[in-house]
């Protein structure tokens, strides 16, 4: 019989042993693989072409502009509070239009654990107070850490073709994959060393979240509406009053005038910064459809924080990139 030998860069195989072909391959998305056979005495067949594109549900990314805070608003304790006296400036920076749906969540966790990736959640497909799923895959996924939302940003980093931004405690040489941080079932997001160049999703900063919440432009109109995209929660927001106590799918409420859907209510939003340098515990933003405290979906309330490992239907999250 014939020997098969093959590529996975795109380039043109050859008879050689690092290409021959001895076992089952994973094959990541956007992968272009190539197939030659080769038998002695006989002409090597054409080259066999298979382009592996990306099928991964769409995700929109947001610009939001760059600008700097000059005056005080927001929490006592929140990233603009003395914004006057030390001026804030945000980098301009990209933001999922909405929360992570269940649809996406599914896909990327689902190529990551045919890659070496592990996850301590399976995640849920929206929330409520039972155990099943809720409503459509459009629905924002809940029931996942902040361990695995960073580990899951990881992945999708990597199956869109970006590179990662997480990386093992110690890492000092991001060329070297095997130090790309591949599971939320240790501490090891706690202890992740950033690839600051990288161009790979992250969770947002707290900063980052409340320049976006409240429209990414300091000094128009909507930079003081108490939630985001407005001063009335139940126009903007599914919150306890009108979720009939349940998560909905994303993008049924307004945007804000950054284009950004459900920065106030539906899940609560992981983001990347602690409580304070002596507290661990991650804030979260936005509030919840569970919620019933007004001032927890405001764009300015630091109303919540959890421990990295805590999970809950009334928590997901949202991506950024450069």
């Amino acid at each position: 019989g014939a020997a098969i030998y093959y590529t996975l860069d795109g380039t043109p195989p050859t008879a050689i042993p690092a290409n021959l072909y001895s076992a089952p391959i994973t094959v990541s998305m956007g992968t272009t693989l190539k197939a030659i056979a080769v038998k002695t005495g006989m002409a090597d067949s054409a080259v066999l072409t298979a382009e592996y594109t990306d099928t991964l549900p769409l995700y929109t990314l947001v610009t939001i502009p760059a600008g700097t805070v000059t005056a005080d608003i927001g929490d006592t304790a929140g990233p603009f509070s003395n914004a006057s006296s030390i001026n804030v400036t945000v980098s301009a920076f990209k933001m999922g239009e909405t929360e992570v749906t269940y649809e996406l969540w599914d896909a990327v966790k689902t190529w990551a654990t045919n890659n070496g990736y592990t996850f301590a959640n399976a995640g849920r497909q929206g929330g409520n107070s039972g155990s099943g799923p809720v409503g459509t895959v459009q629905h924002p996924v809940t029931t996942i850490s902040w361990r695995d939302a960073v580990v899951w940003s990881n992945a999708y980093s990597e199956v869109t073709g970006r590179t990662p931004y997480y990386y093992l405690a110690g890492t000092s040489n991001f060329a070297d994959s095997t130090k790309v941080l591949r599971t939320s079932t240790t501490d090891g997001a706690e202890n992740a060393v950033f690839n600051v160049s990288a161009n790979g999703f992250r969770l947002p900063t707290e900063a980052q979240w409340e320049y976006a919440a409240r429209g990414g432009v300091p000094g128009n109109a909507a930079w003081v509406y108490t939630y985001a995209g407005g001063n009335v929660l139940g126009t903007v927001a599914w919150y306890q009053s009108n979720s009939g106590n349940a998560t909905h799918a994303v993008k049924t409420k307004p945007a804000n005038t950054a284009g950004l859907y459900d920065m106030s209510g539906n899940v609560q939003e992981w983001c990347q910064t602690t409580r304070s340098s002596t507290d661990s515990r991650r804030i979260d933003r936005g509030g919840s459809w569970q919620g019933m405290t007004p001032a927890s979906f405001t764009v300015f309330e630091r109303h919540f924080q959890a421990y990295t490992t805590v999970s809950g239907s009334t928590m997901g999250f949202r991506v950024v990139c450069p």
